[in-house]
C-alpha cells in the first residue's frame, strides 16, 4: 500500500494537486485535518472529484462517511478507546508493536511510527532499531504501514524490513513539487513491492 496523508494544514492549491494525485493513482490517501470542523470537512471532501471518494479515509468527523461513499475511518489515540460506531475501521496508528495486537482483527491495516526520522515534525526522531523491526513484523498478521519520515530513498528499506506499505506526509506536502515528488515515490514503491 502507497497511502498519502493529508498536511495537518491547509495548503496552497492543496485540493488541485490532491486531485491530480488521484489522476496519477493514489488509492490511499488519509484526510487528517485536526483543526478543521466539520463543515471545513465536508466542504473539504465537496472539492475532490467524487470519483475518488472510495480512496478516503477520514481521521475526524466519522459522521461524513455516512454522507460520503469512503473508504473508511482511521482511529485516532483518543478514538481507539471510545469508538462505538458501525463503519468499517480501515487503520489505526501505534508507536509501539506489541500494541497493534490489540486491535486485531478489526483492522484492515496499521500504521507504525515513527520509522525514521520524521520530514514534517522536527526533532521526532526514529523509535525503532532495524534489528528490531525485522524480528517483529514478521509476527504480526495485520499488514503494517511504515510512517514517520518516509520518502523515496527509504521506500526500498521499508519493504526490506518488512513492512507492508509505505506512508507519505512531508515527503510530499513540505516539497517544494508534490506531484513531481510523489510520482517519483509511486515509481518506486511499484518496482520494489510489485516485485513479489
Amino acid at each position: 500500500m502507497l497511502i498519502l496523508l493529508s498536511s495537518p494544514d491547509q495548503l496552497d492549491n492543496e485540493l488541485t494537486i490532491l486531485n491530480n494525485l488521484f489522476e496519477m493513482g493514489l488509492n490511499y490517501f488519509h484526510l487528517r485535518k485536526p483543526n478543521f470542523s466539520l463543515e471545513e470537512t465536508r466542504l473539504y471532501l465537496k472539492d475532490i472529484n467524487p470519483i475518488y471518494y472510495p480512496n478516503i479515509v477520514l481521521h475526524q468527523h466519522y459522521k461524513l462517511a455516512h454522507d460520503f461513499p469512503l473508504k473508511g475511518i482511521h482511529l485516532t489515540e483518543k478514538t481507539k478507546k471510545t469508538y462505538q460506531g458501525n463503519q468499517q475501521i480501515i487503520s489505526a496508528a501505534f508507536h509501539q508493536i506489541e500494541a497493534i495486537n490489540e486491535y486485531l482483527p478489526s483492522l484492515n491495516y496499521a500504521f507504525l511510527s515513527p520509522i525514521f526520522n520524521s520530514i514534517s515534525k522536527p526533532n521526532y526522531a526514529s523509535a525503532f532499531s532495524l534489528d528490531q523491526l525485522k524480528t517483529s513484523l514478521p509476527e504480526l498478521t495485520t499488514s503494517t504501514i511504515a510512517l514517520g519520515g518516509m520518502e523515496e530513498s527509504k521506500i526500498k528499506l521499508a519493504k526490506e524490513i518488512g513492512f507492508s506499505g509505505v506512508a507519505l506526509l512531508g515527503s510530499i506536502w513540505q516539497h517544494p513539487a508534490p506531484i513531481h515528488a510523489f510520482e517519483k515515490c509511486q515509481k518506486v514503491y511499484e518496482e520494489v513491492f510489485s516485485s513479489d
